[in-house]
């Protein structure tokens, strides 16, 4: 994917978006647990620090595998597409199980019952890194909203809105990468999806309200949105 400079403000997000403390390390955002190999050539990168770096870990891990396993109907092995995910749930025998354990069969149809609040912190993690690269926005507070759905559990009309977000009258953060999309694309808005790894990972942002959509996969649509974040 392509990489931008960041010219905006260079006080903007000294600190751990995640906690607020020193940042000593780098983050990639999406994680690289959510893509597959070889990866993107420049994938984005936020500061944050080392704790909350490792925090994520077995979240991102559990998410990654919940969504593959959720677009392949379970989680037999020889069923599992990405790699990555058949190595992790080998690896991981809890991990599994777990999976496993959460799968109810309603009309015929495996149905995971996951872990909403793991989901969710990813959700806002992933949104709040997205929010810091692309707006050089660095959010505070809990989201008003997260939420999650299968595109293929969309109507037409729901996926069609998600895909696409009004165009809004609010220019981004000067120097921010999100204002530079704008410039380059010749644009008067600048809600347009960043892919950064096709069939894998893309993500759209907008301010006021501060909102993230992510399709993984092609296959699970969520949404992150801070009503009024400061």
């Amino acid at each position: 994917m392509d990489q931008l400079r960041d010219y905006s403000d260079s006080r903007i997000g000294g600190y751990c978006i995640y906690c607020g403390g020193s940042t000593e390390t780098n983050e990639h955002v999406p994680s690289r647990i959510l893509l597959d190999k070889p990866y993107p050539t420049e994938l984005p990168t936020i500061l944050c620090c080392e704790e909350c770096n490792k925090s994520f870990s077995l979240d991102e891990e559990y998410f990654a595998c919940l969504i593959e396993c959720a677009k392949s109907g379970g989680t037999e092995l020889d069923l599992i597409g990405r790699a990555k995910v058949r190595a992790a749930l080998r690896h991981s025998a809890g991990l599994k199980r777990r999976l496993d354990d959460s799968i109810e069969i309603r009309d015929g149809v495996k149905v995971f019952n996951y872990d909403v609040h793991r989901v969710k912190r990813i959700l806002k993690k992933l949104a709040l890194g997205h929010l810091l690269y692309e707006e050089s926005e660095p959010i505070e507070g809990e989201p008003a909203i997260v939420a999650c759905k299968t595109l293929p559990e969309m109507t037409e009309s729901e996926r069609e809105d998600f895909e696409s977000l009004s165009p809004s009258n609010l220019f981004p953060e000067m120097g921010s990468r999100s204002m530079q999309r704008m410039l380059i694309v010749e644009k008067s808005c600048y809600n347009d999806w960043v892919e950064v790894q096709e069939n894998r990972y893309r993500y759209l942002t907008a301010r006021l309200p501060f909102r993230v959509r992510i399709v993984f996969s092609e296959y699970l649509a969520a949404e992150v949105i801070w009503e009024d974040p400061n």
